[in-house]
């Protein structure tokens, strides 16, 4: 059976979130208070929905839900101190420009005095999310807890499989449920993009001698080998002097209307075929070619368990690092691989599903 909603959550990030909202709310009523005290009153009772709580729950849902939406309870900038800024004060924006629309009341024009203390509540709100988070990262680091991954340096290969979760990818009703879903989702979605990869094909047909589409051997589940299909991105012999290698950043293989598709994983769209055919899935672990998967099996200890699910379009690993191109980025993807094995679920997937949405329109780890 599939898992229940909260446990495709990892528990760390539902207490994070939980704990975060309700210090947030606590901050920003106190501001609120004390800036009613002090006779700050017609500003503050100007906006909706008038009440010190009531303005005080708005301004902490409204930035959650911003930073929600941008990445701020994704897993590598919970414990990523350069990012979280950016991501924190993104958010502030948003909700600075919701809360102004939304929350003006009766009252015409913007008000210079209702602006400013918006402004300070949403200081309130970022100085507040910041200092959880540093403790939070600190407390992660004495306890070796990441959130939404496996520690591969404390975790064996009896341990990962004897414990709750490989087993029951494999076979049930769980299984069966999500190929039904994987069939009416990549069903659908080619009928929906069919003029799309028409286009696509006429537009990589006229920008770069070669064929529209290539195909190349993958590892499947369980090791099997499939064919995966993509749109042309590279020139033909991007590889013909040398080994297979990763993508890189501003790789000169790479053609101009493939750096476009790569960048909108628009190339990606014929694997939907794979996944009809049932040698992928949706939602799994990145199909590797056999020449990089025996290379990262000989120097990452379990990397051949990431074959106990199919691969996927899209993944856990995918939405929350950057595509892999070197053996380090591939053990930390492999990390959430192997989470996503021992914890997938139809909610999890969905979850996952939307993430990609985010991905896709603002590029998150493309080469």
């Amino acid at each position: 059976m599939q898992r229940v909603f909260l446990r495709s959550i990892p528990i760390e990030i539902a207490a994070l979130g939980l704990i975060e909202g309700a210090l947030c709310f606590g901050a920003v009523y106190a501001l609120i208070s004390a800036a009613l005290s002090l006779g700050a009153a017609p500003a503050l009772l100007d906006m909706l929905p008038h009440t010190p709580a009531g303005l005080a729950a708005a301004v902490t849902l409204t930035t959650t839900a911003a930073g929600a939406a941008i990445g701020l309870y994704r897993f590598d900038t919970c414990m990523n101190q350069k990012r979280l800024p950016t991501t924190c004060g993104l958010a502030a924006a948003v909700a600075f420009s919701a809360l102004l629309i939304v929350g003006r009341g009766p009252a015409d024009g913007l008000s210079a005095s209702r602006a400013l203390f918006l402004a300070a509540m949403l200081v309130t709100w970022i100085a507040t999310v910041m200092f959880i988070r540093l403790i939070y990262r600190n407390a992660a680091a004495f306890n070796g807890a990441y959130p939404g991954r496996i520690d591969l340096d404390s975790v064996t290969a009896d341990t990962l499989l004897t414990g709750p979760g490989f087993a029951a990818t494999r076979f049930g009703f769980g299984a069966a449920v999500k190929r039904v879903i994987d069939v009416a989702v990549a069903g659908s979605m080619l009928i929906a993009v069919l003029p799309l990869l028409v286009l696509t094909g006429m537009v990589i047909a006229a920008d770069s001698p070669g064929p529209v589409f290539y195909s190349h051997i993958h590892v499947g589940r369980l090791g099997k080998p499939f064919k995966l299909h993509k749109f042309r991105s590279m020139v033909t012999d991007a590889e013909a002097a040398a080994n297979p290698r990763w993508a890189r950043e501003n790789d000169s293989r790479i053609t101009r209307v493939g750096r476009f598709i790569r960048a909108t994983h628009i190339d990606e769209l014929p694997q939907l075929l794979n996944v009809l055919a049932g040698e992928m899935s949706m939602v799994g672990p990145t199909p590797e070619r056999p020449h990089f998967a025996e290379q990262l099996s000989r120097v990452i200890p379990l990397y051949w368990h990431r074959t106990y699910v199919k691969p996927g379009l899209t993944g856990w690993a995918q939405v929350n690092v950057p595509h892999g191109a070197s053996i380090g980025d591939a053990r930390e993807k492999l990390a959430y691989d192997l989470y996503y094995a021992k914890n997938q679920s139809i909610v999890l997937d969905a979850i996952i599903l939307l993430s990609t949405i985010r991905v896709v329109l603002f590029r998150d780890g493309v080469r």
